[in-house]
Order: C-alpha cells, then structure tokens, then sequence
C-alpha cells in the first residue's frame, strides 16, 4: 500500500513540475502590428510585448510559443530566431487576453521519437 501512494505522489509531483504547459507548443497569429519593445518598467501596453529586443511583427504573421516559462512569460520563436517574452497575455490567467490581437491555435502535434508513419 505504501509503495502504491508514493508512485501517486511521485506522480503528482511530476506533473506540477513538468507543468501542463511548460513545453506546450502553439502558434499565434496577430491581428494587427504588434510591437515588441524593451520593458522599461511601470504599466505595460495593451497590445505590446515586451522583450530584450525590439522589432514589430505584422498583422497577419504567426509566431510560435515554445516555452511557457512561468510568471506569464514564454520563448517564442519568430522568423528562425528565439525571444524571451516577459509578458504572455494569451496565456490562461491573464484577465485580458487579448483575443482581438493575438489569435491562438494549437500547433500540430509532432509524432513521438522514432514513431513510424502509419499508412
């Protein structure tokens, strides 16, 4: 029996650090430009990111989330290049997550490590 609830909390603990959506992968596209800028403290801006580089991304292209890396910052991959956002407001606990900018789809799934395609 004891053998039994120790795989459980095992379990359980494995969960809460691998974190459902630590590695979760998801593509967002935005719905008008977005500017990616260097935070400089104080109130962030409704339909900015905040990153250590600036660059702007165009309404209509997608970027990937990668990484969700916890206090709603997440890795995102955009054009070959990784950013650290320090702000993710597409992320579940964001009071606004603003739908009207960022439009979330689920990345497909990438087959398992040495899966064979079925035909």
């Amino acid at each position: 029996m004891l053998n039994i609830f120790g795989v459980a909390v095992i379990g359980v603990l494995s969960l809460g650090q691998g974190g459902q959506s630590q590695r979760s992968s998801l593509t967002v596209e935005v719905q008008r430009d977005v500017e990616v800028r260097r935070s400089e403290g104080g109130a962030e801006k409704r339909g900015t990111l905040y990153s250590s580089k600036t660059f702007v991304i165009r309404k209509g292209e997608r970027f990937e989330m990668v990484q969700h890396l916890g206090e709603g910052g997440c890795r995102v991959r955009f054009k070959g290049q990784l950013y650290d956002l320090n702000s993710c407001p597409w992320l579940p606990g964001f009071r606004d997550q603003q739908a009207d900018i960022f439009k979330v789809q689920p990345a497909k799934a990438s087959p398992p490590a040495g899966a064979q395609p079925r035909f």
